[in-house]
């Protein structure tokens, strides 16, 4: 599933609580739309077997102050040839033990479901500017 399609999917689901009646049935058919149009059940979502293309979505709580600005320019990857970069990365550098153990469970975790939850991600991407930064 598309990350914008989901993020609409997300958006309906909210809608889907509206004390209108009519708004809250309208998105709803909206929601199941979607799922259609990828042949998927509310099960599977619920049962997160969707994947959604796109790891991260931008933090609708970010600010643009200075310092959160470099903190969303280091962890804003939407493009899993990043992602996977950041792993190569990282693993090049770790010796075999616990971290690169956690690492790697990490890695195996994003290939399979294609998402990464943000104490992940942000383990990730701190790892990566470690190494980063060292070279």
């Amino acid at each position: 599933m598309k990350l914008k399609d989901f993020t609409l999917l997300k958006k309906f689901m909210s809608l889907a609580t509206s004390d209108n009646d009519h708004e809250a049935l309208q998105a709803l058919r909206r929601a199941n739309a979607i799922l259609l149009q990828y042949q998927r059940t509310w099960v599977q979502v619920l049962d997160r077997v969707v994947s959604v293309e796109g790891a991260f979505e931008e933090d609708p709580e970010a600010t643009t102050s200075a310092g959160s600005e470099n903190q969303r320019s280091s962890t804003k990857s939407s493009d899993a040839d990043d992602v996977n970069f950041m792993f190569q990365t990282v693993l090049d550098d770790l010796k075999p033990g616990d971290f690169r153990s956690f690492i790697l469970s990490l890695q195996a975790q994003y290939q399979e479901k294609r998402w990464l939850s943000p104490p992940q991600r942000e383990a990730l991407v701190k790892s990566f500017n470690r190494v980063r930064d060292r070279r």
